[in-house]
């Protein structure tokens, strides 16, 4: 099976709890499970955190920054590419899923606070991930969500 792990987390700021979160369990699913293929998906190719499996691909996005225009093209472009390149059999993503594939997709949220408390977002972002947040959600076949 060839499972796409997307590892880039969407924001700015200080996010490292969320990117310790994607480090620590994908690389322990990787090492577990070494008869499947994963494509790490970020936007430069990661330290050894993931460690030097045989069956780890990098996919570099080096698609940097924070904006609606950024995330639409990363998730309905960049990302679709790298899922036809491979044949990703399964895509997992933390904040986003990819509303325009076709590949089955298990999106990871830690709170889906946009949709709680839409007063901490700037108007341009929260229109942004509501309806991409959205779409996303009928889209995936999963969702992880962290708090109640």
């Amino acid at each position: 099976m060839i499972i796409a792990v997307n590892t880039k987390i969407p924001g700015k700021g200080s996010m490292a709890r969320n990117e310790n979160f994607i480090v620590e369990t994908f690389s322990r699913i990787i090492s577990l499970h070494t008869q499947h293929t994963f494509i790490l998906i970020g936007e430069k190719k990661p330290s050894e955190s993931f460690g030097a499996s045989q069956n780890i691909i990098h996919e570099v996005i080096g698609l940097q920054g924070v904006g609606s225009a950024k995330w639409y093209l990363l998730f309905n472009i960049k990302i679709n590419a790298i899922l036809k390149k491979h044949k990703a059999d399964f895509f997992i993503s933390y904040g986003f899923g990819s509303p325009g594939t076709k590949v089955p997709q298990c999106i990871i949220d830690p709170d889906l606070s946009c949709i709680h408390f839409p007063g901490l977002f700037k108007r341009t972002h929260l229109l942004f991930y509501k309806s991409f947040i959205s779409r996303s959600i009928k889209k995936s076949k999963s969702l992880v969500v962290f708090s109640q």
